[in-house]
């Protein structure tokens, strides 16, 4: 796999309610970009993030997944979050551990509890978002139900950037709003190609009312564009698109987008607008975070330079690989920090990575080396850890502050797991878990899908 810099990679969260359409839409854009060889199907059991037994047996996500797309020279690693709301714990470590939110509504169910859940999750964290309406080519599938239940039930702040040609089994284009012209998909097409067209003129009358509506709001959000704007001069597509990127990262506006991923329909314009609206990590403040055991503040700044410092936000054991640390890196100036990272703070030992992994999906592959802000796995760590590069004298030693308060979530820093030992007999384990403030929080998971929790990290876990 090509390095890429830091300016060059998007970390995108892909959440929603369960069979909204989120695995298949992160398999589709994964095959679309050329980055997974095969154009997987949940009913199959062939998806590229749904590979464990149980999620094909079940066919639907359990736990959270790593994928990647390469588009546009940008490398975007794609955090397929579970559904339902058993396993909220992993979506809400996804929200932690992206830069933006990846928000699927189906095209026929609309807004759900879930997706209100993981709304105000992403609410609370701050985070760039965008809607994505999916499965527009099944029956009964509405995009104008669906926008309007995200305004009424998420925000009113949301604008369609693209409208669909057709819906149902009709379904078989899209109008670009900023480029105003219309994508008519290719019959049988397996990667979304399209002919590029004008807009039918059935569809001008839709065309010139969203079209106003979107450049009317891009420009309320900017004093210069709106001047322009009211003076009757012409908004380009390069400034609409900066000031939209602008407006996402202030929470003054969530671009909406439709398709259909079994049919890869509108995944080639989703993948531009993530590369060209969602921030790359530069973009964004530092990280707040707080010296191991005192409430002293540190900011982490997001930059290639400096000593490494990563973030675990998930451990699984894989059959033949042992445990492995899913992290994100947010500070490394040396191409080999792994050589050198060790996870020692509150441990009576040191440990340190056997391997820096890659994964795509469910295989795992050794990485010479993990870029900054990447999403690597490794081999051979102690769950939960914030590894800082040793030796160092400025080493930075402490844990990242939550984005929210512990009796508003399930997981708290500092945390300690007190696991039920029988499982057989009682299969509804609760899970005790104390913080340094003796608060305590009860909630359940199963022994066959217990919850997982990264212990001295990031907040994460269901609410």
């Amino acid at each position: 796999m090509r390095e890429y810099t830091s300016d060059r990679i998007r970390n995108v969260a892909v959440v929603g309610h369960g069979a909204s359409g989120k695995t298949s839409l992160v398999d589709a854009l994964a095959f679309v970009a050329g980055s997974s060889k095969r154009h997987g199907s949940v009913k199959d059991g062939t998806s590229l993030t749904d590979y464990t037994p149980d999620e094909i047996e079940r066919k639907y996500s359990i736990n959270l997944a790593l994928a990647h797309a390469e588009w546009m020279d940008t490398k975007i690693n794609l955090l397929d979050a579970p559904g339902y709301l058993d396993f909220i714990g992993d979506a809400v470590a996804a929200l932690h551990a992206a830069d933006g939110v990846l928000i699927v509504v189906g095209a026929t169910a609309g807004v759900e509890v879930g997706t209100e859940l993981m709304w105000e999750h992403a609410e609370r964290r701050g985070i760039p978002r965008m809607f994505f309406v999916s499965m527009m080519d099944k029956e009964h599938a509405d995009f104008e139900k669906a926008y309007t239940d995200i305004r009424e039930h998420l925000t009113p702040k949301v604008i369609p950037i693209e409208i669909p040609v057709g819906e149902g089994a009709q379904f078989h284009g899209i109008v670009n709003l900023f480029s105003k012209r219309c994508h008519l998909y290719k019959a049988g097409t397996k990667a979304g190609e399209y002919d590029e067209t004008d807009i039918p003129p059935e569809y001008m009358e839709r065309f010139e009312r969203y079209s106003h509506e979107l450049i009317e709001r891009i420009a309320e959000t900017d004093d210069t564009l709106l001047e322009r704007y009211l003076g009757g001069e012409e908004i380009s597509r390069e400034e609409a698109l900066e000031a939209m990127k602008a407006g996402m990262r202030r929470g003054e506006l969530f671009p909406l987008l439709c398709g259909a991923a079994d049919l890869t329909y509108g995944t080639r314009a989703l993948l531009s607008k993530l590369v060209e609206l969602m921030p790359a990590p530069a973009d964004l403040p530092p990280v707040e975070a707080e010296k191991w055991g005192t409430p002293e503040p540190v900011k982490i700044p997001r930059t290639d330079a400096g000593t490494f410092v990563g973030h675990v936000f998930k451990t699984v054991s894989e059959p033949h690989v042992g445990d492995v640390t899913f992290f994100r890196i947010l500070w490394t100036g040396s191409r080999s920090w792994a050589d050198d990272a060790v996870n020692e703070v509150g441990r009576r030992t040191a440990s340190r990575p056997a391997a820096v992994l890659r994964t795509n999906g469910g295989p795992m592959h050794r990485n010479a080396q993990a870029l900054p802000r990447d999403r690597p796995g490794v081999r051979g760590i102690l769950p939960g850890a914030n590894w800082r590069a040793m030796p160092s004298a400025t080493l930075f030693a402490g844990s990242l502050r939550p984005g929210f308060q512990p009796d508003r979530a399930f997981g708290v820093r500092h945390a300690a797991v007190h696991r039920v030992r029988d499982l057989d007999r009682d299969p509804i384990l609760p899970l005790v878990v104390r913080c340094r403030e003796q608060q305590e929080i009860r909630r359940h998971g199963t022994a066959q899908h217990p919850l997982h929790i990264p212990l001295d990290g990031l907040i994460v876990g269901a609410a």
